[in-house]
């Protein structure tokens, strides 16, 4: 079967579902699962279908809400999210940066006059609807994948920020630091970090246990508090106490 058939066959069977996966792709197409990645990534290159965290879908971006809804450990996610909303003060000014456990700290920031700046459109989205927000983001580039505004220009807002506290997520996380699959998102990471005086990292229990993203963003000693859950194992707590990291555990 020629790729033109076999895509017809994707997409027709994308438009049945909302989401679906690579393996459910296979079995309908009846081939191998390298060829269905193959054929998928340049569906992907055409701009006929989207895929988010491992799940492909043909139609128009899903909202803020779903976007994130099939992310691994979800409810511990939930759960980060909260804790850190909970460290910010009445009258804060506070960075917030992209991924999925950042994005839901929208649900539980309730204290009056938070000064916010994030660099994801998405979470921008929902802080609009919020009075208790004074809302500023980024300029520059939107990266589809991600959700991100990155900007080209060495001149831009960030140079005149001020945050007492800036939250942030990673790939993973290991001796090295914070890694990143995008060179451009580590550059971005350590301007941030530049104009804030804390640095707060949620990360759930699974970033420390396998290697996602080959760049090092920021590096352990510059961290001062991390946020998990409960199945972090005791040599990740050991690791990130040896640099002197305030570790708290949802």
């Amino acid at each position: 079967m020629r790729f033109i058939e076999r895509s017809e066959k994707i997409l027709e069977s994308l438009k049945n579902v909302k989401y679906s996966s690579f393996e459910e792709l296979k079995n309908k197409i009846n081939c191998s699962i390298s060829t269905v990645r193959r054929d998928i990534k340049k569906l992907q290159d055409q701009g006929k279908i989207f895929i988010s965290h491992g799940s492909i879908h043909i139609k128009d971006f899903p909202n803020n809400k779903s976007f994130y809804q099939f992310s691994e450990n979800l409810n511990y996610k939930k759960q980060i999210s909260e804790k850190a909303a909970s460290l910010i003060s009445q009258n804060d000014s506070v960075i917030i940066n992209g991924g999925s456990t950042c994005f839901y700290m929208h649900e539980y920031i309730n204290q009056n006059n938070v000064n916010i700046f994030t660099n994801s459109f998405i979470l921008a989205s929902e802080f609009i609807y919020k009075n208790n927000i004074k809302l500023s983001i980024g300029g520059g580039t939107i990266v589809t994948k991600d959700r991100l505004i990155q900007s080209p220009h060495n001149e831009n807002i960030i140079d005149h920020l001020y945050a007492s506290k800036y939250f942030l997520g990673a790939k993973s996380i290991n001796e090295i630091g914070l890694l990143e699959s995008d060179p451009a998102i580590i550059n971005y990471d350590n301007l941030l970090m530049k104009r804030s005086k804390k640095i707060i990292v949620l990360a759930d229990s699974s970033k420390f246990s396998y290697i996602d993203g080959c760049y090092s963003s920021i590096s352990l000693d510059k961290i001062d508090t991390l946020i998990t859950d409960s199945n972090i194992e005791a040599k990740n707590i050991k690791m990130l106490e040896k640099y002197n990291i305030n570790v708290i555990i949802v």
